[in-house]
C-alpha cells in the first residue's frame, strides 16, 4: 500500500492557509528571502511566518543571515 500522506513546502508564509487544506505529514518552510523587508510586504505576513515556524517539521533558509535571523525561532533549521 503507498503512502499518499502529503508534504507541504512552503516558500512563503502568505500560503499558510493551505494547511486547513491539506493533512501533511511533514511541512517544510523554504525561507529564502525576508519577504517582511519587501516594499509591499502584506502586514499579516510576519504574523503568518511566526505560526509557519511554529508549525514547520524543518526550515531551509537561503543564507546566513537569514539563518541567523530564525535559529532562535525553530529546533530544526
Amino acid at each position: 500500500e503507498e503512502d499518499e500522506t502529503p508534504v507541504v513546502w512552503f516558500y512563503t508564509p502568505m500560503a499558510l492557509p493551505l494547511l486547513k487544506v491539506f493533512a501533511p505529514a511533514v511541512v517544510v518552510y523554504d525561507c529564502m528571502d525576508e519577504l517582511a523587508a519587501f516594499e509591499k510586504a502584506p502586514r499579516q505576513l510576519l504574523q503568518r511566518e511566526s505560526a509557519l515556524l511554529t508549525r514547520a517539521d524543518i526550515v531551509f533558509t537561503g543564507g546566513p543571515s537569514l539563518y541567523a535571523a530564525r535559529k532562535g525561532r525553530h529546533p530544526n533549521i
